[in-house]
C-alpha cells in the first residue's frame, strides 16, 4: 500500500487515503477510510452540532472519492447523556442518517444489557462485525458477522470486526463470550486472503497494546481503532493504525 495523504482530522472523524493495488490491475486505486469512534457526546462548534458536522465530512469525502469506507469503531449507544433516557435509540437514528458503512461494537454497546444491544442492532441499517464475540455455546451471535468483503475499483478489501476482549468485565453483555482479538484477527485475515482479499482492515475496539500487536505482527494491513480516546497514527512500513480520538 502507499499513503496518498497521511491522516488528517475532520470534525469528529479521522480521514486516511491509501493507494491500493490488486494483482490483476495495472494501476492502483485510491481508497479513503473515514473513522469515528467513542461517540459519547457531539458538542456544537460555532453553532453547528456534532452530527451535522460528521454528516458533512462523509458527504465531502464521498464526493471527492467514491471509493470511501465510513467506519465506526465502537462505543456508540452509551454513555451519552440522552442514552440514559432512551438506551441509545437516538444514536441509531442519527448514525443511520449519516450513512455509516460498518461498525465494530464497543463495550458500551452492552451497558443496558444484551437484550437492548440486540434491539439496537435490529434497528441498524449498517452491519456490526465482531470476530471474537460468540454466544455462550460458541455459535455466532445472530445478526453479527465476523467479517465482510468490499470491492473498490477492482480491489477487494476484507474487513474484520474486533470487540473489546474484556466486555464481560467492563459492561453487561449477559452470556456472550469474548476471546482474543489478535487470534481472531489472524484467523479471519487468513480466511479473507484465501477468499481473494487484496487488503485487510481490522476495526478494533480494544486497548492500545492490542492495536499495536495487530500492526507489529502485520496481522492485518490497517487497524482502525477505538476505545482509547486519543488521536493516534502509526505506520511501520508494512501495516498502519489510526484512531480519531473521541466524540
Amino acid at each position: 500500500m502507499r499513503f496518498v495523504n497521511m491522516m488528517r482530522t475532520a470534525g469528529a472523524a479521522a480521514v486516511l487515503s491509501i493507494a491500493l493495488s490488486a494483482t490483476a490491475l495495472a494501476e492502483s486505486v485510491k481508497v479513503t477510510f473515514v473513522l469515528t469512534n467513542d461517540t459519547y457526546e457531539m458538542n456544537e462548534e460555532k453553532g453547528r452540532g456534532g452530527f451535522p458536522r460528521l454528516a458533512t465530512v462523509i458527504k465531502q469525502e464521498r464526493a471527492a472519492n467514491a471509493n470511501t469506507l465510513f467506519v465506526h469503531a465502537g462505543d456508540l449507544l452509551s454513555p451519552s447523556l440522552f442514552s440514559g433516557f432512551d438506551q441509545g435509540e437516538h444514536m441509531m437514528v442519527l448514525t443511520n442518517m449519516v450513512g455509516i458503512d460498518v461498525m465494530a461494537p464497543g463495550n458500551h454497546e452492552f451497558d443496558f444489557g444484551k437484550d437492548v444491544a440486540m434491539k439496537r442492532l435490529s434497528e441498524s441499517k449498517y452491519p456490526w462485525l465482531a470476530a471474537n464475540m460468540t454466544q455462550a455455546d460458541g455459535s455466532p451471535v445472530p445478526g453479527i458477522s465476523a467479517t465482510m468483503m468490499k470491492e473498490f475499483g477492482g480491489v477487494k478489501v476484507g474487513v474484520i470486526g474486533l470487540a473489546e476482549e474484556t466486555t464481560d468485565v467492563l459492561s453487561s453483555p449477559g452470556d456472550l463470550k469474548f476471546s482474543s482479538a489478535v487470534d481472531a484477527a489472524a484467523a479471519k485475515a487468513k480466511e479473507l486472503k484465501e477468499a481473494g482479499a487484496d487488503f485487510v482492515v481490522a476495526i478494533n475496539h480494544n486497548i492500545r497494546e492490542i492495536g499495536q500487536k495487530l500492526v507489529d505482527g502485520a496481522v492485518v494491513d490497517l487497524t482502525l481503532n477505538g476505545h482509547n480516546h486519543d488521536l493516534w497514527l502509526f505506520y511501520n512500513g508494512r501495516s498502519a493504525a489510526i484512531e480519531s480520538g473521541s466524540d
